[in-house]
Formats: C-alpha cells, sequence, structure tokens
C-alpha cells in the first residue's frame, strides 16, 4: 500500500510542473496590430465587406454580423474574426454592438454591381491609410520588393511570429486587390492606384501642338517651386514662327522679392501682352 501511495503522490507533484512546462507552447505572442483571419480564405473577406455595404442600405442603417454570415454562408463566430480587423483599419465603425460601413465600402458595394474586377479599387484609400498599406508604398517607392521580403517587414513591423505568414499575405492580397501594389510573380511593384495614372504615362512625349498651347496652371493645388520659364520656338510649314513660353511663380516666392522686382517682372509681362496684341491686329 505504501507503494502506491507513493507513485499517487509522484504522479500528482508532476501535475503543475507539466502545465507550466506546457503553457508557453499552447499559446503564441500576439502582434501588435490586428490581422485578417486564416480561417476565411480572401475573396470570402471581400464578400462579407460587400455584404456590409448591401446590409446597412447604402450606409443608412447599421448592419448585424449576423446578417452578413447569412448572406456569406458562414458561421456568425467567424465573420467577427474579422470584424475587428476591419474596425482597426477603418473599413467599419462601431456602433454600439453593430456596426456601420464607411464611405469607401459602399462605393466599393455599388461599383460591383457594374464591374466586379475594377471595384475592389474603391477600397484603395483605406488600406493606403492602413499601417500595412503605408509601410508596403514606403519600401515600393524606394525600390521594388519580392514577396517574402515584403512579407517579412510586414511582420517585424507587428512583431508576429512565422505563424501568421498566411494572414500576413493576406494583407499584401488587399493592396494588390485596390491596386495600390501589383504583383507580377514573385515581385511586388507599386500600382496604378499608388501613382495615380497608368505606369509609363508620364514618360510618354507631348504632342507638338500641346507643347505650343499654353496652358493656365493653379498654383494654389501645386506645390512650391521656383521660378521657371522655359521658351521654345519653330517654323511651321505657313511660314509662321510659334513660340510657347511657360512662367510659374508662386506667391511664397514672389514674397521674397524686392519691389524694384516685382514690377520689372509685371511689366514685362505686359510688354508680351502688348507685342501679341499688335501682332493680332496686323494679321489679315
Amino acid at each position: 500500500m505504501s507503494v502506491v501511495r507513493r507513485v499517487l503522490a509522484e504522479h500528482m507533484s508532476d501535475a503543475p510542473t507539466r502545465s507550466v512546462i506546457d503553457a508557453p507552447a499552447q499559446g503564441r505572442p500576439q502582434p501588435t496590430k490586428r490581422l485578417p483571419t486564416e480561417r476565411i480564405r480572401f475573396p470570402k473577406q471581400l464578400d462579407i465587406i460587400r455584404a456590409y455595404g448591401i446590409r446597412s442600405d447604402n450606409g443608412t442603417r447599421p448592419a448585424n454580423y449576423k446578417e452578413v454570415a447569412e448572406d456569406v454562408s458562414i458561421h456568425p463566430n467567424t465573420v467577427v474574426l474579422l470584424v475587428r480587423f476591419l474596425v482597426e483599419n477603418g473599413f467599419l465603425e462601431r456602433i454600439g454592438n453593430e456596426t456601420m460601413p464607411t464611405r469607401p465600402v459602399i462605393e466599393f458595394t455599388q461599383a460591383h454591381n457594374w464591374s466586379p474586377e475594377n471595384a475592389p479599387r474603391k477600397l484603395a484609400p483605406l488600406v493606403q491609410r492602413s499601417w500595412f498599406g503605408e509601410l508596403l508604398l514606403r519600401k515600393l517607392r524606394f525600390r521594388s520588393l519580392p514577396e517574402e521580403e515584403a512579407l517579412a517587414e510586414l511582420a517585424g513591423a507587428i512583431a508576429a511570429g512565422p505563424e501568421y505568414k498566411p494572414q500576413i499575405a493576406t494583407l499584401v492580397d488587399y493592396a494588390v486587390a485596390c491596386g495600390l501594389v501589383r504583383r507580377d510573380g514573385t515581385l511586388l511593384t507599386l500600382g496604378e492606384e499608388s501613382l495615380g495614372a497608368a505606369p509609363g504615362a508620364a514618360a510618354t512625349a507631348p504632342d507638338k501642338t500641346e507643347e505650343a498651347t499654353p496652358v493656365a496652371r493653379d498654383d494654389r493645388q501645386t506645390p512650391a517651386r521656383s521660378t521657371s520659364s522655359v521658351t521654345t520656338g519653330f517654323m511651321t510649314t505657313e511660314g509662321i514662327v510659334q513660340f510657347h513660353v511657360d512662367v510659374r511663380v508662386t506667391m511664397k516666392e514672389m514674397a521674397g522679392w524686392a519691389p524694384d522686382r516685382i514690377s520689372a517682372f509685371f511689366a514685362g509681362l505686359a510688354q508680351v501682352l502688348a507685342a501679341k496684341k499688335g501682332t493680332e491686329e496686323i494679321e489679315p
């Protein structure tokens, strides 16, 4: 009997020790930012976002996660796992126990009726303002990145371990779907939505007729820059010499000019306009 008691005592004394040892293996350090759940594939996540737009009646009322779960045919508790990520990154706003989709989500929902392929681009402002969107764009403006390197950068920014790689990869999917990032095989580059125009558009040579036509510019919408004056001239087949003069001066720059310089500038401009008027008067 004493042997039995001793074995039982040893077994009971070992139990707490094993539980302490196993506890760290069962848990894992949490990232500092919420990630999209790995239990929902990315296309289904877009369906959930769109369902919130539909259930909100174009943003006129909050949407309940149970209603959304019914629309996309998954368990409500699984939808909740994604909602936390969507709220943290501005896709949804909490109103009590319910949530309201933000304006880009409404626009995404409406655009999906016309062009499902391009509709996710309406979500670009949300992704661009998110922590992962800002990080990706900052890195890609410097150089293109292999996707594996981009995943490592994102994971390092939020202290996420390798076990979160599928969820980190979904962040890249969001950036690609909305057009901020372009995926070429395993290489990530800036997408059209991040550039504001189709790639290569800036490198297109201007047409001759556009070069000879003065274009009015509003300096209030352009960054301050130094005064520039570019003059070009060429002889047309009709024997007319055409000039294109482009002068840009910002109010900030002019504020530092001496009075005599300001007077000289406007006097010269007046002479140019007078000369142009004179040529118009003698034309047949």
